[in-house]
Order: structure tokens, then C-alpha cells, then sequence
């Protein structure tokens, strides 16, 4: 059964109420949209999920600080999902800054290079519609 943080009493590890505390500074934070996955007094595991991917925060009273991304479904043709290590060090404010910058961008998409319309390089050279069409039609043919 997945355990959200909001039925969670307590945080046990020290680091992990640290990081807790962080992401519940963030906008649009809920305790409804982390899955607690283990809660020991020297380990906290949590997930976030996507609709792509899921985000994986391991922190640990040894002083570390990890997050990981998964791809929530296989390409076509495998049997496994994919994964990268996103940033891991020393519990700071700095590295879950670093971690929730990964996340943007790894969600991000790239944005696609636009091309110039016919209509727009037309009234810039002045051309008609025909002319442009016929030299459109000689560039297809040869």
C-alpha cells in the first residue's frame, strides 16, 4: 500500500524533515503528492511522479542527499524502464536547489526551430502566390 506523507506521523530521519521541510517551502507543494516509500530513523526514500517520470529522493543521516529520475513505461521493444542519477552529495540547500533544477529540465521539452511560411517569405520578396508556387513545384521535381 503506498503511503502519502500526509498519513505520515512523523519524519524519523533528521535529514529527510530537513528536505521535507525544503520542498514544503515550494509552490503548489501537498503532502498528497509524495509517496513515502521507506521512513527509518537514519533513511527517508520518497517519490514524486509525473506523468512521465518518476523522481526518486534517498536521503540518509550519514549526511547525503541523492535523486534519481525513472521513466514511468518502457520504449517499444523493452522490457525495462530507463533511468539517470540526477545530483547526489551533502545534504545542502544548494544540492536540493541543483536537484530541483534537473527536474525542470529533464521534464522540459525542446522547443522545435520554426520555419518561414510561403506567405511571409512572399511578401518579403514581393513575389506572387503563382510564382512562388511554380518555383516550389521546379525546386520538387529536380
Amino acid at each position: 500500500m503506498a503511503l502519502r506523507l500526509s498519513e505520515v506521523e512523523e519524519i524519523r530521519c533528521e535529514n529527510g524533515q530537513k528536505v521535507i521541510n525544503w520542498l514544503s517551502q515550494c509552490r503548489y507543494f501537498s503532502k498528497r503528492r509524495i509517496h513515502v516509500v521507506k521512513n527509518d530513523e537514519d533513511r527517508l526514500v520518497i517519490k514524486l511522479y509525473t506523468s512521465e517520470h518518476t523522481y526518486q529522493f534517498y536521503m540518509t543521516d550519514n549526511d547525503y542527499l541523492s535523486c534519481s529520475a525513472s521513466t514511468r513505461k518502457p520504449r517499444p521493444g523493452e522490457g525495462w524502464t530507463r533511468g539517470n542519477g540526477l545530483c547526489n552529495g551533502r545534504v545542502t540547500r544548494r544540492l536540493f536547489n541543483e536537484i530541483l533544477g534537473a527536474i525542470v529540465f529533464y521534464e522540459a521539452k525542446e522547443v522545435m526551430k520554426t520555419r518561414p511560411l510561403l506567405a511571409d517569405e512572399m511578401m518579403k520578396t514581393g513575389q506572387s502566390a503563382a510564382d512562388a508556387t511554380e518555383e516550389t513545384e521546379e525546386l520538387s521535381v529536380t
